[in-house]
């Protein structure tokens, strides 16, 4: 059995627009989007500021502070962090020193 391809039509997968063309739509329209949404967040932001008391407006704030500089995990993942650096330096600098000094018993 011998394989025969089938002949393909013109004008199958081709475009009648310049590709640029196309791009340029796309990106219009990602970016007109994008503005709308970010424009519209704002307003609904405004919205909620002028009806917020200060009391909420502090509550609010406590709980932004204390999740970003009080988060166990996150103060954990800091300490292994900075060990690992101590470590990795440590260990380069004992490389350096017995790369660079040969020590011999007299």
């Amino acid at each position: 059995m011998v394989y025969k391809p089938k002949e393909i039509p013109e004008g199958i997968n081709v475009t009648s627009v310049h590709p640029l063309v196309n791009f340029a739509y796309l990106l219009g329209t990602v970016v007109v989007f994008s503005a709308l949404v970010y424009l519209g967040l704002g307003v609904i932001a405004d919205q909620l500021v002028t009806r917020m008391s200060p009391k909420m407006e502090a509550k609010i704030g406590q709980q932004l502070l204390s999740t970003q500089y009080f988060d166990p995990i996150l103060c954990q993942a800091k300490a292994i962090f900075r060990r690992f650096v101590k470590l990795s330096l440590y260990a380069k600098r004992q490389s350096f020193y017995s790369a660079n000094y040969s020590y011999t018993k007299e």
